[in-house]
């Protein structure tokens, strides 16, 4: 009985180890690993892509008014006018808003490419490859903006460094 007793012992401490060795290096290679980040891209690459998206649609909804402008063979040539006018006043708003669209695209600031495009990242290999891919300008243009922000959410006109705050509270003792 001491002899089967033995050998249930041997054999849980056996697996117990054969388990904690299998889990120990499964968790080592999963922190050996580090995860791979998508190709991000600086400010120029993603303006530029959003310029041709929104110049490719305007293109194709231009395309598209353009062969909804045909005549109709219908019989009834009231029915073909009204359907003409109702094709052409859709086509007409989804031509303004392509319009726009692409306006907006070729204004867009890297204010936007942070706000729109940056903040779906979360980590921070992704921020410092974007950030090695701005230009100094593009740099400062950020951190106005940012700065900009700080301000209005202070209240203040000014942005006065903490350090001179205490400063100048100790100077007044």
């Amino acid at each position: 009985m001491q002899n089967v007793y033995s050998r249930a012992v041997i054999m849980k401490t056996i697996f117990g180890a054969l388990f904690s060795i299998l889990l120990l290096s499964g968790a080592s290679s999963a922190f050996a690993q580090q995860p791979t980040l998508p190709n991000v891209l600086g400010f120029q690459a993603w303006k530029t892509s959003r310029v041709d998206d929104a110049k490719a649609n305007l293109d194709r909804i231009q395309l598209e008014k353009a062969a909804n402008g045909r005549p109709d063979k219908k019989a009834d040539a009231k029915e073909a006018a009204t359907s003409r006018l109702q094709r052409a006043t859709r086509s007409d708003q989804k031509l303004q808003q392509a319009q726009l669209n692409f306006e907006v695209a070729q204004e867009l600031t890297v204010n936007d490419y942070f706000v729109l495009y940056l903040s779906q990242f979360k980590h921070r290999d992704a921020f410092v490859e974007a950030a090695k891919k701005l230009t100094p300008e593009e740099a400062a243009d950020l951190m106005m903006s940012y700065q900009k922000h700080l301000a209005g959410s202070q209240d203040q006109d000014v942005i006065v460094p903490s350090s001179s705050l205490n400063a100048t509270s100790l100077g007044k003792r």
